[in-house]
């Protein structure tokens, strides 16, 4: 349902930017407002998509450092247990020879005197008592063992299997950031740089490359570099895409049919998934296109070169969470 709404108010940026561009005279106030304000919804829903999204791996992560802490307790408390029951069984064996002592003795002094005879039966009584009394703890420290060692099984297998996703996750990332690399490496020198962060892949553009400056259209070599994109990441259908539009802090011209810098971030991050779904193989429901104006700068603005440094739009490929939420969500 989120994807459904967030492709419908996408539909309406678009709506707005053609309206805006070709017919600027038919379009009152009153209607670009209400527009502008479907706009600024769109833009803290993908924002929201994308720090959940952030947030679920966060989870993951520290799920499965608080259960490898549990395991190590655990682990601590076997091995105290373990030595107990030790201790235990050898107080036992002592006991036991002890009563095997007494009663041997009890044989050889039974005919010396009832006296002795029945000394030796109150220690032989004592003895038995106590090792009733240690075989009843032993039996209990038993169980707790045992409990102990299904929880640290359950705790391991859980630790494993989350392990197993996260691997086979950074070995995907890893595949899949190779064959970019190797699909776009015709674009290199060109304001094209595919790199990975924090478990998922990049895929910058410069301003350069897509649009003219102040331009929503992308321009043919920008196309051609959607293009082989989308042909990778068709064949990729455990993953989504996040496509930020970014400008630097230069406001536009006066007369411009867009607001601001974040008007045209966001138009420019929806003209880029326009051409990455004219292939049929990548699904609607796998883009969000956001909108981040000049406040996501990875250089000072104040040079032309940190100005067209942070002139970019990033293509975010996140791999899917689903087999992750799932291991969470046990017990």
């Amino acid at each position: 349902m989120k994807y459904t709404l967030i492709e419908n108010r996408i539909k309406i940026i678009f709506g707005i930017g053609l309206f805006g561009i070709l017919l600027p005279a038919c379009i009152s106030r009153k209607k670009y407002d209400a527009l502008a304000a479907e706009l600024q919804k769109c833009r803290d829903e993908a924002a929201a998509f994308r720090r959940d999204a952030e947030t679920q791996l966060q989870e993951a992560q520290a799920e499965l450092s608080r259960l490898r802490s549990e395991a190590g307790l655990l682990r601590a408390d076997t091995s105290r247990l373990g030595a107990e029951n030790r201790r235990t069984r050898s107080a036992m064996r002592q006991l036991s020879e002890e009563k095997n002592d007494l009663e041997r003795r009890l044989d050889e002094t039974i005919a010396s005197g009832r006296g002795e005879a029945a000394r030796i039966l109150a220690q032989l009584k004592d003895r038995e008592e106590r090792l009733k009394l240690a075989e009843d703890d032993l039996r209990e420290k038993q169980k707790l063992l045992e409990k102990h060692q299904a929880e640290l099984a359950l705790k391991q297998q859980r630790v494993e299997e989350l392990e197993r996703i996260l691997a086979e996750q950074k070995e995907a990332v890893g595949a899949l950031l190779t064959r970019l690399q190797n699909a776009l490496k015709g674009y290199s020198g060109q304001g094209l740089r595919v790199y990975e962060k924090d478990g998922k892949v990049y895929v910058s553009l410069d301003e350069q490359l897509l649009f003219e400056s102040g331009r929503t259209d992308v321009k043919p070599e920008g196309q051609r570099a959607l293009r082989d994109l989308a042909e990778v990441l068709q064949k990729e259908k455990d993953i989504s895409l996040t496509i930020e539009g970014h400008t630097d802090n230069v406001p536009l011209r006066p007369g411009s049919l867009m607001k601001d810098n974040w008007d045209l971030s966001v138009l420019r991050a929806t003209a880029v998934a326009r051409i990455i779904l004219q292939n049929p193989g990548i699904a609607p429901l796998r883009i969000t296109a956001a909108g981040r104006g000049e406040h996501l700068p990875v250089a000072p603005n104040t040079t032309p070169e940190g100005r067209a440094q942070n002139r970019r739009t990033d293509i975010i490929i996140t791999p899917r969470l689903q087999d992750l939420l799932d291991v969470l969500r046990k017990n």
